[in-house]
């Protein structure tokens, strides 16, 4: 249940991740603010950002990405990985690597793409992720979600190596938040 405007903003949010993303061949974590935790808004704009992808070149390889939104009460995740990347990456893979740095539950989980979702029963309860830490926001844990991400990405090279100990440029490069 939400309105036309909110299903709009979050098309043309996906549409916009979709035109920068098609230049990359860094896989990316995105923060989908339009899609306002909903995960069929979120899956509305990974959609678009998907309409907006170059078809695959034989010597070119694009992008694979994991959009993220929050809510007040709830995570949501979807990650798409293009088909010729399936020897290094699933999407599957992807979602558990980051779920289980979360917590959550996966919703539904495939080679080229996956969904899941992290949620409390209301703003008075904490999310409580699986190292026993409380977390108050989910805008929080999504932070923790995008450098589990970026984490399982570099350990496949799939995300720029950091270039020096203590460098964390990525908040500001290929990761949005």
């Amino acid at each position: 249940p939400f309105m036309a405007s909110e299903q709009a903003a979050a098309v043309e949010e996906g549409r916009e991740q979709g035109k920068e993303i098609a230049s990359q061949k860094d896989f990316m974590t995105i923060s989908i603010e339009s899609a306002t935790g909903s995960m069929d808004l979120l899956e509305s704009a990974m959609a678009a950002a998907n309409e907006m992808l170059p078809s695959r070149a034989d010597d070119d390889k694009r992008a694979g990405k994991m959009f993220i939104s929050h809510g007040p009460n709830t995570l949501c995740l979807i990650c798409h990985v293009p088909e010729e990347h399936h020897t290094t990456a699933t999407a599957e893979d992807w979602m558990k690597a980051v779920l289980s740095g979360i917590g959550g539950e996966m919703i539904s989980a495939g080679a080229t793409e996956a969904k899941g979702e992290v949620s409390r029963g209301d703003a008075s309860q904490p999310f409580l992720l699986p190292d026993g830490s409380k977390k108050d926001k989910a805008e929080t844990v999504g932070f923790e979600a995008t450098k589990k991400s970026v984490e399982w990405l570099r350990e496949r090279q799939l995300f720029p190596p950091k270039e020096e100990e203590g460098d964390d440029d990525w908040e500001a490069g290929d990761v949005e938040w």
